[in-house]
């Protein structure tokens, strides 16, 4: 398993998750909806905008 701080600032690292838990410490999320970027920035930011399609996905996973 790789531990992301230990990358962090040093790399670029690309992760697509459907288990949202996952990233909730990465630097930027971009969320994708048929093919096209629909919504970016910090995973606490995206929770707390209102209609944002990334918290009605955390939602959902209850997390």
């Amino acid at each position: 398993m790789v531990r992301p701080l230990l990358l962090k600032g040093k790399t670029t690292l690309v992760i697509i998750a459907h288990r949202l838990s996952t990233i909730r410490d990465v630097d930027r999320v971009y969320v994708f909806d048929q093919g096209r970027l629909v919504e970016q920035g910090g995973y606490a930011e995206l929770c707390a905008r209102p209609n944002s399609r990334f918290a009605k996905l955390v939602a959902l996973q209850k997390l």
